[in-house]
């Protein structure tokens, strides 16, 4: 009997922590509207392992004559589903309620499907794919002939839907094993559009890509087999060109395939020279074959993969050589840089005195380009700006070479009665108006002509490119408002019309509250309460008291609960970023205080080392009037980051310190653990605390670490036990199955765990500066040193309090030999960075805290 709908779900990367994705994906697939009896469920397995088999039998005995599992090769077991679409899906990824069943019911209306169906995709925050079909899904559900109307073609296979026999017959060529590769499925679907060029789209069906991470691990082949087999799908590929609209298509085709290689996506991060070379000559070799006109129009080519294909068709010489003209930067009439709304930025509006100040971003040049960045006003009066190297803003290839570099500028204009401020950028001497794009905390919209914001008694607007001041009054300011009212009315933004009119009366809020004798508590660090360096404080003040606890993104109710808890109170302590202070600052008589939750300084953070524009993390810290650190060392590091005046940095330690310098704390602390877990009676106990990864794509929810933890449960000491305790952010087990002597912990925290610890092992985690004031050793286990991309303030390979290993065989027989007796490096680190911690820090803050209360 033929069922509607075959899912074809391969497991071949299965870990430990996949099980409650594995159910969680089969319930999504259950509830899409579609009869269980018209649903088929194929498991491709790829390994033997027991659970997985328990697992998969379980389904099979639940849904009978709808699960099969197989371990055949993706040729042959194509060839034996029923339904008559099929779907290949990986698990870790969802479709939305009901999806697949709309799909289903369009593609049963079309009386002639095509190959195959593209179903929209919705991108989350834990991925690092692309945008990979570019069709108008406001269109609705529709069938396109891509030879009449060339588009990029899709190399997820996930939000494909297939009609069965077309499947069958494109497979085909496709029988060297269980995986359909990167390349080679983008050849299948090509090879089955030259046969049937229709393709259906599905706007309705959302498909959501929640993570890449296992697929891109599937797919990456490595050196010289990845370049050879690039090579083959172009060859393939261009064997297929039968007619002038055949070339099109397939020029489209390649380049969709050379722009997503240029930015690394889904690919191998390292190649060694000889196979860099091969790679960038055999892309040079294919794009001097398509013409600089297709690489121009391409459809979906943004700027950076523009620029990406032009500097391996033509070398970086072309960016030297540029021109500057018609609000773009040109080479040969070719636009490498689209000079409005794209490449210049302003981030932030301010007046300084009689100066209004701008900031932002320019990326247009390489290293060797002159630039100058100037503002005009409507008399011809020009001022120039500050321009200072940004590599944050530069645009690179996937080898790390700089296409263009980065730059932000600080541009200081006088203030006059009415003034028009036009901007110009002049590189290689040539000279254009260019027009900006406003980000978010300058509080204007540059779509919008009557958009405007209110900054120290000045009213700015943006129009055409140009930023108009003018001195508010009461009746230029209801002007504005009006006339942005009915702006947005007239373009039917209802969302920006309801935002706009939610910060007019937050604001009014703010300026009509009075404030209180009283302390506010604030965080966006929980949900569930104030966390220990700032509860510590808390707890210490006698003064009257409020507190807002809860992470962004806040609701309205939140929102107006946040405004009236801050702009309330006299002072308003806090443990992290916290976005008011950024979004409205401090009223007149405020005090604003920073304990910041992390102790030390090891990783760089704030405007050191964020991945925010400098001058926009500037608005979160500006307003401080006092932090505290934890030694005297740090003052200076912390003024930095925070870009505040020393003086406002104090040492007066980290109260969450206080409680593991109490004996009482300890013993507590140890004869809970040990009740909860009595095997660590009497054994030596290291600790294991990594920090988090979120560099190259990478989730950082998920950590794998290079350990052989089979090796390590046998290495051990009949009296030791290796603990993992996982960063917050991590929500995956970290070792691959259950060990008797290695147990990862969740009940209790990090600090804590401290307590019955022997030895710590971290890589960079600054819970380095709680541990040192127990004088215990410590070890740095490194193994992606190279790769990770935080910088440190101290030096890390000679500071460190302790070894670092970078091979894990080393720290295996490190740990297994027992011998943890090294402790001077750990005093000295302590005298160094922490001499403010000596169990009073909390009792010295709730102190100054009042103090400030009372001036």
């Amino acid at each position: 009997m033929e069922k509607l709908l075959s899912i074809i779900i391969p497991i071949d990367d299965w870990r430990s922590d996949d099980e409650k994705d594995l159910q969680a994906g089969v319930e999504c697939l259950l509830n899409q509207n579609i009869p269980k009896e018209e649903l088929e469920l194929v498991f491709v397995v790829g390994q033997d392992d027991s659970k997985i088999s328990d697992i998969l039998q379980s389904y099979s005995n639940t849904y009978l004559n709808m699960v099969r599992v197989t371990d055949s090769d993706a040729s042959s077991m194509v060839n034996t589903v029923s339904g008559k679409y099929a779907l290949f899906y990986d698990f870790s990824n969802r479709w939305e309620e009901g999806a697949l069943g709309e799909a289903c019911r369009y593609m049963n209306q079309c009386a002639v499907p095509p190959s195959f169906f593209m179903c929209r995709e919705i991108f989350q925050k834990k991925t690092s794919a692309k945008s990979t079909f570019r069709f108008l899904y406001k269109n609705g559900n529709h069938i396109v002939n891509v030879k009449e109307k060339p588009r990029s073609i899709s190399v997820s296979l996930n939000n494909v839907i297939f009609l069965t026999e077309a499947l069958k017959e494109g497979i085909k060529e496709l029988s060297n094993g269980k995986k359909l590769q990167y390349g080679r499925e983008l050849y299948l679907l090509s090879r089955m559009l030259m046969n049937n060029p229709n393709v259906g789209i599905i706007s309705s069906a959302g498909f959501i890509y929640r993570n890449s991470e296992r697929l891109s691990s599937q797919q990456s082949n490595a050196g010289m087999e990845y370049v050879r087999n690039l090579n083959i799908l172009f060859r393939q590929l261009e064997l297929l060109v039968s007619d002038e609209a055949s070339q099109y298509y397939i020029w489209n085709v390649m380049l969709y395939v050379m722009k997503q290689y240029m930015e690394g996506a889904d690919t191998p991060q390292t190649f060694t020279d000889e196979e860099q070379n091969a790679y960038l000559s055999l892309l040079r070799e294919k794009l001097h074959r398509i013409p600089d006109d297709i690489i121009d129009s391409a459809p979906g080519t943004v700027q950076i993969q523009r620029m990406g294909l032009y500097a391996a068709k033509y070398g970086h010489d072309i960016f030297r050589n540029s021109m500057a003209e018609k609000s773009a930067v040109t080479w040969k009439g070719h636009r490498l840089v689209n000079l409005k709304h794209d490449a210049f930025r302003i981030y932030t509006l301010n007046v300084q005195g009689e100066m209004l100040c701008i900031t932002g971003t320019i990326d247009a040049g390489t290293l060797n380009q002159e630039m100058k960045l100037t503002a005009r006003d409507e008399i011809g009066k020009e001022w120039s700006a500050e321009l200072h190297p940004y590599s944050k803003g530069d645009i690179k290839n996937r080898f790390d070479e700089v296409l263009l570099a980065g730059r932000w500028f600080r541009l200081l204009v006088p203030l006059h009665m009415a003034q028009t401020i036009n901007f110009y950028l002049d590189i290689n001497n040539s000279k254009i108006k260019i027009y900006p794009k406003l980000m978010g905390d300058t509080g204007l919209k540059h779509q919008y002509r009557y958009s405007y914001v209110e900054i120290a008694g000045w009213l700015i607007r943006y129009d055409s490119g140009a930023l108009i001041a003018i001195p508010k009054t009461v009746l230029r300011l209801f002007k504005l408002h009006h006339n942005y009212l009915k702006e947005l009315h007239r373009k039917k933004d209802a969302a920006g019309e309801a935002d706009y009119r939610k910060k007019l009366r937050w604001s009014k809020k703010i300026r009509k509250l009075k404030l209180k004798n009283q302390i506010a508590f604030v965080t966006a660090r929980s949900n569930d309460g104030l966390l220990p360096n700032i509860r510590n404080v808390y707890n210490r003040t006698t003064a009257e008291k409020v507190v807002f606890v809860h992470m962004m993104p806040y609701t309205d109710e939140q929102m107006e609960r946040a405004i009236e808890a801050v702009y309330s109170s006299k002072v308003v302590v806090t443990d992290d970023y916290f976005y008011l202070f950024r979004k409205f600052g401090k009223k007149p008589g405020q005090k604003f205080v920073q304990l910041w939750h992390a102790t030390g300084a090891f990783k760089k953070f704030g405007l050191d080392g964020t991945d925010l524009f400098p001058e926009v993390d500037r608005l979160y810290h500006k307003d401080y009037d006092l932090v505290s650190v934890s030694g005297e060392n740090l003052r200076e590091i912390y003024a930095s980051a925070f870009g505040i005046e020393p003086e406002k940095v104090k040492a007066y330690g980290a109260p969450r310190t206080d409680e593991i310098l109490q004996s009482q704390y300890k013993d507590e602390r140890k004869k809970e653990i040990l009740d909860k877990y009595p095997n660590l009676k009497e054994k030596q106990v290291i600790l294991y605390a990594p920090t988090f990864r979120d560099s190259n794509g990478k989730d950082k929810h998920i950590f794998h670490p290079v350990m052989d933890f089979e090796s390590l449960s046998h290495s051990l000491k009949r009296n030791q036990v290796f603990i993992i305790c996982p960063h917050p952010v991590m929500q995956n087990r970290i070792p691959d199955r259950e060990y008797h002597n290695i147990i990862q912990v969740d009940d209790f925290t990090t600090n804590e765990m401290m307590c019955i610890a022997d030895l710590l092992v971290t890589d960079y985690s600054s819970v380095i500066f709680e541990y040192s004031l127990l004088n215990k050793p410590m070890v740095f286990y490194c193994y992606d040193y190279d790769e990770y991309n935080r910088d440190f303030y101290l030096d890390y390979e000679k500071d460190l309090p302790g070894k670092m290993f970078r091979n894990y065989g080393d720290l295996e027989q490190y740990i297994c030999n027992g011998e943890f007796r090294d402790v001077a490096t750990v005093q000295d680190f302590r005298n160094r960075y922490m001499s403010a911690c000596d169990g009073k820090s909390g009792e010295r803050l709730a102190h100054a805290v009042e103090e400030l209360l009372e001036e």
